[in-house]
C-alpha cells in the first residue's frame, strides 16, 4: 500500500538532513503521489531522523557526494585488477587489496538512492552530481555492471517513465544488452 504524500516542509526537512535537493521528478512524486510503497522504497521519519524503510543498500551519509562517473569507476577497477596479488601472497597482502576493492565497490553508489529490486538487480536514482535524476540498473550481482536505464531509443529514462514502464520488458532488455 502506498504511503501518503509528504508535505513540502517534510520533504525540505529530509533534504536538509541529507544535505541534498532531491531531483525534481522524485521530489514531485514525494509531494503528490506518495512517500513510496509498492516497488519504491518509502521515505519516513523516525526517532533518529529521516530514512527509507527497508533500505539496507543506500549509504545515507554519502547521498550528497556526486554519483560517480562510470568511466572513472571503470578506471579504478582496472587499476585495482592490475595490482591484484597472486593467490600465493601472504593473507595480509590479499586482505589489503580486497579492502581497497570494497572501498571502490561502495563508491559506485555514493550519491544514489536505492529505489527497487527485481530480486537480483537493483534500481538506483542518482541524487547528487551531474547524473542527478537519472536511473541506474545495478547488475553487479551477475555481471559486475551498473548501467543507465534508457528508453529503447537510448535516451535516459525519467523517474516518471521508469514508474510507468513495464518492468519485465525493461529489465529483460537490460539483461540482453548489459
Amino acid at each position: 500500500m502506498p504511503a501518503p504524500p509528504l508535505t513540502e516542509a517534510e520533504v525540505a526537512a529530509a533534504e536538509r538532513e541529507f544535505g541534498v535537493v532531491f531531483p525534481r521528478e522524485y521530489r514531485d512524486f514525494l509531494l503528490t503521489a506518495g512517500a513510496g510503497g509498492g516497488r519504491i522504497t518509502t521515505l519516513v521519519h523516525g526517532p533518529d531522523g529521516w530514512f527509507w524503510a527497508g533500505d539496507d543498500r543506500t549509504d545515507f551519509g554519502r547521498l550528497a557526494e556526486p554519483f560517480r562517473d562510470r568511466e572513472a569507476i571503470r578506471r579504478q577497477w582496472a587499476e585495482l585488477a592490475a595490482r591484484e596479488p597472486s593467490r600465493d601472497c601472504r593473507p595480509v597482502e590479499w586482505q589489503a587489496w580486497d579492502d581497497e576493492c570494497a572501498v571502490v565497490h561502495a563508491r559506485e553508489t555514493a550519491g544514489a538512492l536505492f529505489l527497487s529490486t527485481d530480486g537480483v538487480s537493483d534500481v538506483w536514482l542518482a541524487i547528487s552530481g551531474p547524473h542527478a535524476g537519472t536511473l541506474w540498473f545495478d547488475m553487479r550481482a551477475t555481471a559486475d555492471l551498473i548501467v543507465p536505464l534508457t528508453s529503447p531509443a537510448g535516451r535516459p529514462l525519467t523517474f516518471s517513465e521508469w514508474r510507468a514502464a513495464d518492468e519485465r520488458a525493461l529489465y529483460a532488455r537490460l539483461y540482453r544488452v548489459g
